[in-house]
């Protein structure tokens, strides 16, 4: 069953406990152990502190990689003090999430970041459901990186996305907001881009409030105004965005 559209409104906080830490991509994932399920669709995060962190004003965004039974799984990053057995105050999984067609077959999954960590849980879902993959960006030189992606999937640098747009059903990028330009540029000149719920962009941007003080921070252009990513986002349809 393909993912679908999942937007949970609830800032209730919950309790979990760090089960353990494990070494990915030069950085750590963290998996959290939590009181009951819980459900997500790629692209979606969670909100977390540490609970005795008394000084951390801002939570952490935390992308979901994947869950398994009570154990929740948390994309790589750097989290100084995060340590086994500590507990955490968490809120989500919050925004939307990505929007698989339907019948998808062959997925690219394009990073324009140094690390492709947030697309490990597209990935994930792509393995589990049979689906040809291929995952591109300048990261792929990096043996640190690339050596911890499934033999599975195909590796490819950025410079094959004519070739990747030609060959896959679906495109997903994954953005930090500084290089939506680039994005801009990498794709106006790809006529297949154009087909709306083709490529979907998550847009990877501070989001310090979470949508309750709607402070404006994460805010993206797109062709109807500025958006919150923390609510609208942070996985938006390509078309969507407006690169003027």
């Amino acid at each position: 069953m393909h993912p679908c559209i999942s937007y949970n409104k609830s800032m209730k906080t919950h309790t979990a406990v760090i089960h353990r830490t494990t070494s990915q991509m030069g950085m750590y994932s963290i998996t959290l152990v939590v009181d009951g399920s819980l459900a997500f669709t790629p692209g979606q995060y969670l909100a977390a502190n540490m609970q005795d962190d008394r000084s951390a004003v801002l939570p952490e965004i935390l992308y979901i990689e994947k869950v398994f039974g009570r154990e929740v799984t948390l994309c790589p990053r750097t989290l100084d003090g995060w340590r086994p057995g500590q507990a955490v105050f968490y809120r989500g999984p919050l925004g939307k999430g990505v929007r698989i067609p339907q019948f998808s077959k062959w997925m690219a999954l394009i990073s324009l970041d140094d690390n492709p960590a947030r697309m490990l849980s597209l990935a994930a879902y792509g393995s589990e459901n049979g689906l040809d993959m291929v995952m591109a960006g300048d990261w792929v030189a990096n043996a640190k990186i690339s050596g911890d992606i499934p033999a599975s999937i195909e590796l490819a640098p950025l410079s094959q996305i004519q070739e990747l747009t030609s060959w896959a059903d679906f495109i997903f990028f994954d953005v930090p907001h500084s290089q939506l330009q680039s994005l801009g540029k990498l794709t106006q000149s790809i006529p297949a881009l154009l087909r709306p719920g083709f490529a979907q962009v998550l847009i990877h941007t501070p989001m310090p409030c979470i949508g309750i003080a709607e402070c404006g921070i994460c805010a993206v252009k797109t062709r109807r105004g500025y958006i919150l990513a923390c609510q609208d986002g942070p996985v938006f349809d390509l078309l969507e965005i407006s690169f003027l």
